[in-house]
C-alpha cells in the first residue's frame, strides 16, 4: 500500500469535486460496540476499495472466525471484495 502523502479528490453530494493532501484512515468498525477492529493508513489518493481486502484479510487474521458479516457501501460493490469477504466467513 502507497503510504506517501498524496493528493485525492472525489465528487461530493452537491457534483463538485473535494480535494485534500496527505493521507486516509481506512478503519473496519464493529457495528454493535462501533469500537476500530482494525485500521489500514495510504496516501491520500487510494481508492476505499483498494484497501478493502488487506483490511478483510488483517480482521480475519487478527479475530478468527468472529465476524460473521460484512456491510460495505456501494463503492466496494466488486466481484473480488465479495469473494475475499464470503470466504472470511465461511472459514466460521
Amino acid at each position: 500500500m502507497p503510504i506517501e502523502p498524496n493528493w485525492g479528490i472525489k465528487k461530493n453530494s452537491d457534483g463538485k469535486n473535494t480535494f485534500w493532501f496527505g493521507f486516509k484512515e481506512h478503519l473496519v468498525v464493529t457495528t454493535k460496540s462501533q469500537y476500530i477492529a482494525s485500521r489500514l493508513m495510504t496516501s491520500g489518493n487510494l481508492s476505499d476499495s483498494n484497501a478493502a481486502i488487506p483490511l478483510l484479510k488483517k480482521v480475519e487474521n487478527l479475530f478468527p472466525g468472529h465476524f460473521t458479516t460484512t456491510i460495505l457501501d456501494a463503492g466496494y460493490d466488486l466481484p473480488l471484495i465479495t469473494r475475499v469477504s464470503n470466504a472470511c466467513s465461511d472459514l466460521l
